[in-house]
């Protein structure tokens, strides 16, 4: 049977000290996974005619909203518009219904009763107080999950503080198939933010795609207590231009997912590519970018199973042609989908 889990929370605003449950969440569902969901309990009904139909119905509460009209569901759900605002007089100038309209929903009784009819709850262990690394920026060139050796790392997050000088607590930059290097050279060690120039551990039998920990203690006589950062960072990749290819996408292991080939370009010395599994109908597309979040992103194409996929970028520096050659799709998806959390990014310099 499938169960709600929960873990005890200590709510520091309460004096005595008191908990609260807090929902564990396993996953969440967009309209694809709701919709194949309905079908598989209904295989008269298409994936395809469920979604379309889910969506239709948010287009139509949001004009029955707008029309100032209230929506029931007999034991379900009902949606209705309010409007959040103070007024100074009865006749003060009402702003416009974009700073003020709230679209409400809330769920009937009946359904609550029924859904706490289907539920057993489970309790979890209480999480105990560890270091927790959000993110890790490579400051030379501003991009997230990037590293260099001899170049600055910041990391992000809580509860970071440690002390190298002290036996057992450090911080460790580790490649999955070969050894780690325990970090040496730190120019600020805080709480929420560590600096560190990076050494690098060697990636011989493999793609320079790493993972970061931090060890510390919070009390004298306490335990170590050792955070990993979710995402693994990754070392650009050298390239040259011809028929030569390099690992694009690795998890760090000696078989290549997939691979990359710069079949021409000019004026561009550096450049990115992304997989992306896209949240909404979960199909994987890759494309190349320039150096810059945000900035230039060339046509993406979708990736269904292996094959052979031609990718391109125009920018003001110049252009770069190449093709992506899916060898493992099924692993390449996995990856970027478990341990990237649907994207991973790679930077090529191009020799």
């Amino acid at each position: 049977m499938t169960t709600l889990t929960w873990r005890p929370e200590q709510n520091s605003l309460t004096t005595p000290v008191s908990y609260r449950a807090r929902p564990v969440v396993r996953s969440t569902l967009g309209y694809p996974q709701v919709a194949a969901a309905i079908s598989a309990r209904n295989p008269t009904w298409t994936t395809e005619l469920i979604e379309s139909v889910l969506r239709q119905f948010r287009e139509e509460v949001k004009i029955q909203i707008s029309n100032g009209n209230r929506i029931n569901l007999d034991n379900g759900f009902s949606f209705y518009p309010s409007l959040q605002v103070r007024l100074a007089t009865p006749d003060s100038t009402m702003p416009p219904a974009g700073e003020v309209l709230q679209a409400q929903a809330t769920c009937s009784r009946t359904f609550r009763d029924e859904t706490a009819a289907l539920t057993t709850l489970e309790r979890l262990p209480s999480v105990e107080k560890s270091p927790v690394i959000t993110s890790g920026v490579d400051v030379t060139t501003s991009l997230l999950d990037v590293v260099q050796s001899g170049r600055t790392l910041k990391l992000s997050g809580n509860d970071l503080l440690f002390d190298p000088s002290i036996s057992g607590q450090a911080c460790t930059i580790t490649h999955p198939q070969e050894s780690s290097v325990v970090q040496s050279n730190f120019s600020k060690i805080g709480p929420s933010e560590v600096l560190l120039v990076c050494e690098l551990p060697d990636a011989d039998n493999g793609e320079g795609v790493f993972q970061v920990q931090i060890t510390t203690q919070y009390t004298e006589n306490g335990s170590l207590r050792t955070g990993t950062y979710g995402r693994f960072i990754r070392e650009p990749i050298d390239i040259t231009i011809g028929p030569g290819s390099e690992k694009v996408f690795s998890n760090g292991g000696a078989l290549a997912f997939s691979t990359m080939t710069a079949d021409s370009g000019s004026g561009i010395t550096r450049y990115r590519a992304q997989a992306v599994i896209d949240s909404q109908d979960l199909i994987l597309r890759m494309s190349l970018l320039d150096m810059v979040e945000g900035g230039v992103v060339g046509d993406s194409v979708q990736v269904t199973g292996g094959g052979i996929f031609p990718v391109a970028i125009t920018t003001d520096d110049g252009t770069i042609d190449a093709t992506i050659t899916v060898v493992d799709y099924t692993s390449l998806y996995t990856m970027v989908q478990q341990d990237y959390l649907g994207r991973c990014v790679d930077i090529f310099n191009v020799a």
